[in-house]
């Protein structure tokens, strides 16, 4: 019955069509559409009105940065948050046209650029166990890239190679199956923000990755890469190296990387050719004419050739309309979903402080709770702190906040204790020599992050009553984490990975704060910094006047130390 309603209304829509009847297609005149109907009778009316000439313009871009590598390594704008684009690679050959009834082709830009960051590490997002964080993650990043005047950005956000971990990495946790809820809301937070996110080198050929594991890797699926291609319109670019897929990609069944997307993947959406404009004027035609005949929608060359190429192409797509018809919907449609709304409609970036607050707070997990020992509860007690870096100053301060702190020594033991161990990042080998030296002497509660964690996963941490891992090895993860030992923090992350058979994926002890004062930097809960300089000058003005000889000035919001001086 559906498929009847559709199709009496194209035919509806074709009589009035090419009778001239303007048509309208307003809320109110399309409550018997769905939006998707409205969407391809748009395509389906921008690609009637086209050209010849105009649908081949649509299948190329050009590279317009100039002295730039190919790459996406290559000289990068800095934007703030630690965003990395290159000279933007600029979609400038897509006809305007008003949606859903196109009038006119007037040219207008669409920009391209690479994120090489997020944020935060969607390992961290994972550890929290809190989905909507993913959104709001990717919604402060495409935001960021839209007020530069981006359309689409190409990166690895569904599927990178871990290094560490020695085979693909799904993102935020280690199983695509449950990392599936954290893509599909990263995926809703950048449609909702009006922008498009592609995949630069599905197949990853700059992971460097041992022969050896090529087989596995590929026996995974490309988990991450597969979902985005199967969920809905997506864009993706092939490697700019240009090498051959066989290791990585094909087998008898696929000619090429592009039937290898479209017939294993399932992928209907837009395939950017690799970036050919570096070479020369020969190179980059025949490159680029294979690209497009192998299955490419859009090929990136440098304006030098592009008349060229517009023939060349032309002559093929003579004899192969439907291949045409069907490349050309697939770039109508991406350029129907970003500017059918071109207004902005987040204002995340706004908070992107309390953002990273948040992660870092709920990405805190407990690993092991021995007699209930965290958080501490009597701050009486001699506390200890071992680290391999002699007195680092965080750990002395944030300890220093509810208990005198002790660096430990031989000298200054003085019976039984607690001591907190530092292993992070480059000190978890010396923590756990510690740890087996003096077990049974002190009560020891370690304290590291997620990638010391991994890669001390076979090693023994039965000498230690406590352990938190940190989300990252940032300052703020670090002084959270400290502070939950105390029971400033509740602590309620679960591992995104595989730790050991005691401690699976998903693993996490919970604990309430005690609610003891928390100490934070201001920006965490949307205060800024230059605003409190103000105490320091009226301080400093009574102190000039002799109207006191000093003074200590604590500043508390809602439970958190802000300010102490």
């Amino acid at each position: 019955m559906k498929l009847r309603s559709i199709t009496w209304t194209y035919i509806i829509f074709s009589i009035l069509y090419f009778t001239n009847t303007i048509i309208d297609f307003g809320v109110e005149q399309s409550s018997n559409l769905s939006a998707q109907d409205i969407k391809f009778l748009a395509i389906d009316s921008a690609y009637a009105k086209m050209s010849f000439d105009d649908k081949i313009k649509l299948l190329s871009i050009n590279n317009l940065g100039s002295n730039t590598s190919s790459s996406p390594d290559s000289t990068k704008l800095n934007l703030s948050n630690g965003f990395l684009i290159p000279d933007s690679i600029e979609l400038t050959r897509l006809p305007k046209f008003q949606f859903p009834n196109p009038s006119s082709y007037t040219e207008v830009r669409f920009k391209i650029a690479y994120a090489k960051t997020n944020i935060v590490n969607n390992l961290t997002i994972g550890q929290s166990n809190k989905i909507s964080l993913a959104k709001y993650g990717q919604s402060i990043m495409v935001e960021k890239f839209k007020n530069n005047g981006i359309n689409i950005i190409l990166g690895s956000f569904f599927q990178t190679y871990n290094s560490t971990l020695k085979n693909e990495s799904v993102a935020f946790t280690q199983s695509p199956l449950s990392s599936e809820k954290y893509w599909q809301a990263a995926l809703s937070g950048a449609k909702e923000s009006g922008m498009k996110i592609g995949v630069y080198d599905p197949f990853m050929l700059d992971a460097q990755i041992d022969s050896n594991q090529i087989n596995e890797f590929l026996a995974l699926g490309l988990s991450g890469n597969r979902y985005y291609a199967r969920k809905g319109h997506g864009i993706f670019q092939l490697n700019n190296k240009l090498l051959d897929y066989k290791e990585r990609t094909r087998s008898k069944n696929y000619k090429t990387e592009q039937s290898f997307l479209r017939e294993n993947f399932r992928f209907d959406g837009i395939i950017i050719s690799p970036d050919f404009s570096r070479l020369n004027k020969e190179e980059q035609t025949k490159f680029a004419v294979q690209s497009i005949k192998s299955g490419s929608d859009i090929a990136c060359i440098s304006v030098s050739i592009q008349n060229n190429f517009d023939s060349l192409i032309g002559e093929y797509f003579k004899k192969n309309e439907n291949q045409l018809k069907k490349t050309c919907q697939r770039i109508l449609s991406a350029k129907y979903d970003i500017f059918q709304d071109l207004t902005t409609r987040t204002h995340y970036a706004d908070h992107i402080s309390q953002f990273e607050y948040q992660v870092k707070h709920t990405s805190t997990s407990c690993l092991k709770n021995d007699d209930n020992i965290l958080p501490l509860k009597d701050l009486n007690s001699s506390t200890y702190y071992f680290s391999s870096t002699e007195n680092d100053s965080l750990f002395l301060k944030q300890i220093g906040h509810y208990s005198k702190p002790n660096t430990f020594s031989e000298k200054t033991l003085n019976g039984e204790g607690i001591c907190i161990v530092d292993g992070f990042y480059g000190q978890m080998e010396q923590a756990l020599s510690f740890s087996e030296k003096y077990k049974g002497r002190l009560k020891l509660i370690l304290v590291t992050d997620q990638i010391s964690a991994i890669n001390n996963r076979v090693k023994n941490f039965n000498s230690f009553s406590g352990i938190i891992v940190a989300g990252d090895t940032s300052k703020l993860s670090k002084e959270i984490a400290i502070q939950s030992i105390f029971g400033a923090y509740s602590v309620q992350g679960k591992l995104p990975f595989y730790f050991n058979p005691e401690h699976p994926m998903g693993f996490g002890l919970e604990y309430e704060s005690l609610n003891r004062l928390q100490y934070i930097s201001p920006e965490y809960v949307g205060i800024k910094k230059s605003k409190l300089l103000e105490i320091d000058k009226i301080v400093n003005e009574g102190i000039e006047a002799k109207a006191f000889p000093g003074c200590q000035v604590l500043v508390g919001v809602e439970g958190k130390i802000i300010y102490e001086k």
